[in-house]
């Protein structure tokens, strides 16, 4: 007996409560997070940005030091607040609020399309889809994580899902924009922005919706408004978000995206390079054609670790379709609303964006998440039966279901007490102590469990080597070691040693690694604090 609409109804009712309840669980049988970048800066910036230390630190965590660190601050303080397996299902469940974001995209797209299943009704299709849009490898693997790429996207849908409602927006008249119009178009543009000024990396993402609205929305006239509508909202939400952050970073080290673009904006503290990671860009024409084959068959093409997914293959492969058959008039030039239109054309620009600039894979983990929309929304439109289509979409999405593997971007075993949990040395008269950091191992993650009088200087990493004469931050701290009066200490990872030998004799100095001490962590038990001392035979100068 097939169940009532009454009963889907309140199934799909559910699921907006107990998918985010499933990726919290999920978070917790993964269990403690222990990646590089936690490691690194997602703990460390924002007990920076709380103790005002920016200034007193230097580069403490790499280049990620200047990263803004407000959009760390929440897990911060409830990683202060909470023990560690409640912070990691509140990391799950949040993480899952993608799957409610992308029900109501889904659904507004649906609404204006055919009926993929006759018999089934809408909201159960939307939630089929949007299951399957945030069960990929992509999202998986970053459940429960501190990456952020898959809590910046509840912006990016949201963006989407507020277009999806506003179906003035896309009236074909060219007819001047009502205030609402305009309040619709602005607040996406604002959601778009404040991701962007949280996270750099997701600008693509503001590219593609801007400049999607060239591509659909009636009159060209009304088409250039609306852009430059949704323009103007990303540049505010880009100002509230980021824009006091780098002002700072404009006012103390001469680039607003220091030590980004540092070519152009030739801060004196860094040097003449613009410290892009380029690791993960196609090389030539025809990888770029194919790089969705090449990523899917090896995830390391766009990322540090294996993980399996099909979902943005499947839209490449059926847009790629959809577009042949509409020059070949196979498919009406109108067969899509304008929602779904818009939506393609903004994944189409964002991911070019994306492959020209990042091509890091999970960058566009909200594209994997639209993606199953995208392929469903294109193989709706092609030539055949309604029953003939809907057998074909229900094959994809069970395949892309089946076929999606998430990867591990490293897990500790869940020990009580806080996210967090440190055992520092003890450091007499903590008050004239000074720490340098050497190695390029994350080592920051640490520090908040130092007394909070010990400034922390890395003389070594990958913003900041010995040998980068020109180098601002590297004349500073010399600068500073030869003022300081009082006690040195060198924070390492062990395996790093022979780097702590040669970085602390550059500046004069050489650690007795009889006095070590382990930091202990329940992120790992790698780093060790050492005593230091001047060298008798002072090194050489490089500056």
């Amino acid at each position: 007996m097939k169940p009532s609409a009454a009963l889907l109804h309140r199934l799909v009712s559910a699921s907006l409560f107990l998918v985010p309840v499933a990726f919290g669980i999920l978070s917790l049988s993964y269990g403690q997070d222990a990646n590089w970048d936690l490691r690194n800066y997602h703990w460390y910036n924002p007990y920076a940005f709380l103790g005002g230390r920016l200034g007193n630190d230097l580069g403490a965590a790499h280049i990620a030091t200047f990263y803004n660190p407000v959009i760390d601050l929440p897990l911060y303080l409830i990683g202060m607040a909470l023990p560690a397996r409640a912070v990691g299902f509140v990391l799950g469940a949040v993480h899952g609020l993608n799957y409610v974001a992308l029900f109501y995209v889904v659904r507004a797209a649906l609404t204006g399309m055919g009926a993929i299943w006759p018999s089934i009704p809408i909201g159960v299709t939307a939630a089929v889809v949007a299951l399957v849009g945030v069960t990929g490898g992509g999202h998986l693997g970053l459940v429960g994580t501190t990456f952020n790429d898959n809590l910046v996207s509840l912006a990016l849908l949201g963006a989407a899902l507020v277009l999806g409602h506003a179906p003035q927006v896309w009236r074909d008249d060219p007819g001047s924009l009502g205030r609402a119009d305009v309040a619709w178009i602005m607040g996406a543009g604002i959601l778009v922005g404040g991701a962007v000024g949280l996270k750099l990396p997701t600008a693509p993402f503001a590219v593609g919706f801007c400049a999607a609205f060239l591509c659909v929305g009636g009159h060209f006239f009304r088409r250039v408004l609306c852009a430059f509508l949704f323009g103007l909202g990303v540049l505010l939400g880009f100002a509230i978000a980021g824009g006091p952050w780098m002002a700072m970073l404009w006012r103390d080290y001469g680039n607003p995206l220091f030590p980004y673009f540092n070519t152009f904006f030739k801060s004196p503290y860094g040097i003449a390079q613009n410290y892009r990671d380029t690791r993960f860009l196609p090389d030539g024409v025809g990888a770029w054609l194919a790089y969705p084959f090449l990523f899917s068959q090896d995830s390391k093409r766009v990322g540090e670790i294996a993980f399996q997914d099909y979902r943005i293959l499947a839209a490449y492969g059926t847009l790629a379709i959809t577009a042949v058959l509409v020059l070949l008039r196979r498919i009406p030039r109108g067969a899509l609303s304008p929602v779904t239109r818009y939506l393609i054309a903004t994944a189409a620009i964002t991911y070019a964006a994306w492959l020209a600039v990042f091509g890091i894979y999970r960058y566009i983990v909200p594209l994997e998440m639209l993606a199953p929309l995208l392929a469903v929304a294109a193989i709706s439109v092609w030539p055949g039966s309604v029953r003939l289509k809907g057998i074909a979409i229900a094959a994809l999405l069970v395949v892309l279901a089946l076929t999606g593997r998430g990867g591990d971007w490293t897990h500790a075993p869940w020990q009580d007490g806080p996210f967090v949990k440190v055992a520092a040395p003890a450091v007499e008269d903590p008050a004239h102590a000074m720490a340098l950091i050497t190695g390029t191992d994350p080592v920051a993650w640490v520090i908040p469990a130092f007394p909070p009088q010990i400034p922390f200087l890395r003389i070594y990493g990958y913003l900041n080597v010995p040998e980068q004469t020109d180098s601002g931050l590297n004349k500073r701290a010399r600068s500073r070691i030869e003022a300081h009066q009082g006690a040195f200490y060198v924070l390492f990872p062990e395996k790093e040693r022979p780097n702590a030998v040669s970085t602390l004799g550059a500046y004069g100095l050489a650690a007795d690694f009889d006095s070590c001490l382990p930091v202990a962590s329940n992120l790992g038990d790698y780093v060790r604090w050492c005593r230091v001392y001047r060298s008798d035979k002072t090194a050489a100068d490089p500056t």
